[in-house]
């Protein structure tokens, strides 16, 4: 496949703002539209999926051999920390809180550094074999979170 500079995803954000202040009334169909067309123009072909609401996201990041995440900002990143779950590579950039780095397999780039740069490390990525540390995952795990959860409201109904 092609190398695709990382610029041509970075856009994406921008598209959505400039669209959406010029057009608010648009529907997400039309937003798609918009983005195909760019993609198509872009130099992609074929090699994008839009993927709509889905319950098989888990076996779709285990198929993945990384995910490129290259937010400009994020709250929590917790679609990275997903993506470690499933135990994929997660290459993300320095908009993704650090706190969303819980294994081996995730590491945070600045949007600064070339796309040759991002290509190189995604590629290194996708070679490494050594296997998943997913000590931290267990702290993102539902049984975990509830029983803080519980603790902290038993405590606080005690006081």
């Amino acid at each position: 496949r092609p190398y695709i500079p990382m610029t041509k995803v970075r856009g994406f954000t921008a598209y959505f703002g400039k669209l959406m202040a010029q057009k608010p009334e648009q529907t997400s169909e039309e937003i798609e539209a918009g983005i195909i067309q760019e993609l198509e123009t872009s130099g992609f072909g074929d090699d994008y999926l839009i993927l709509h609401q889905r319950t098989d996201i888990p076996d779709l990041m285990r198929a993945m051999d990384v995910m490129i995440f290259p937010s400009l900002s994020e709250g929590l990143g917790i679609v990275a920390i997903e993506a470690q779950a499933a135990g994929t590579h997660c290459l993300m950039s320095e908009g993704v809180p650090e706190g969303a780095v819980i294994s081996n397999y995730a590491e945070r780039m600045s949007l600064e550094r070339s796309p040759e740069e991002w290509a190189e490390k995604a590629i290194a990525m996708c070679e490494d074999t050594s296997p998943l540390d997913g000590s931290k995952l267990e702290q993102w795990d539902m049984k975990n979170v509830v029983n803080e959860l519980l603790e902290h409201y038993r405590m606080e109904l005690t006081k």
